[in-house]
Parts: structure tokens; sequence; C-alpha cells
């Protein structure tokens, strides 16, 4: 079943290349389906901002791709996007924010999350 399987995604692979679609495994993420100019135009971006980020989970395939989509695969405005962010992230202190106290808030402001049997949010 296994093997079957296997084929059955080389074959579809190969159908998508075809029609100029690259499939691009993420571990952890879903499929990223992108044509052959936009693998191309991922792979431009994560050698340029490569140097820049600081954290693996930021150099992942997935996280780059949302920086190209939002910025309609402009390379250049997705690299000012992405850099923006970064500064951001640096002027607020976000890599940090979990390492602060936060038990005045919780005192303050209690919450609970709770799920039904579907593991919806209650």
């Amino acid at each position: 079943m296994g093997s079957f399987v296997a084929a059955f995604l080389v074959l579809l692979s190969i159908s998508c290349w075809d029609k100029g679609i690259v499939e691009a495994s993420v571990a952890g993420e879903k499929d990223l389906s992108l044509s052959t100019g936009e693998k191309h135009a991922l792979d431009k971006f994560k050698t340029l901002m490569e140097a820049v980020l600081f954290d693996d989970r930021l150099k992942k395939e997935a996280y780059l791709v949302r920086w190209l989509r939002a910025s309609r695969f402009d390379i250049k405005k997705a690299e000012k996007m992405l850099l923006e962010n970064l500064r951001w992230r640096d002027e607020f202190q976000m890599d940090t924010i979990h390492d602060e106290d936060w038990s005045e808030f919780q005192e303050r402001f209690p919450y609970e999350v709770s799920f039904d049997k579907e593991f919806q949010p209650g």
C-alpha cells in the first residue's frame, strides 16, 4: 500500500511539474503550491534575507512565502516589509515577551480557555 501511495505522489508531482506548479515541502508546515516563477522568487528572497534572519523558524519557506504573497512576489517590496517587521520586533522586544512577568495581568484579568468535544474553543 505504501509503494502505491509513493507512486501516486510521484505521478502527481510529474503532472504538476508539467503545469508549471512546483511542490515545496516544509517540515511541520502545509505544503506550498508555487508556480516555477514563484519558487524562483522564493529562492532569491531566501538567499537575500538569510543573513538578516536570526532565528531558524524565520528562515522557513512557509514564513518567507507569506511576505512574498503579501507583496505579490515583488522581492524588493517583500524585503522592505520584512525588514520593517524585524525592526518592530526589536523595538517592542517581541522575542523576549514570554520571559516577562505577567502575573499581575493574570490576577487582574483572569481568563479560561475551554474546548468542546471536537476541540473547538468554547
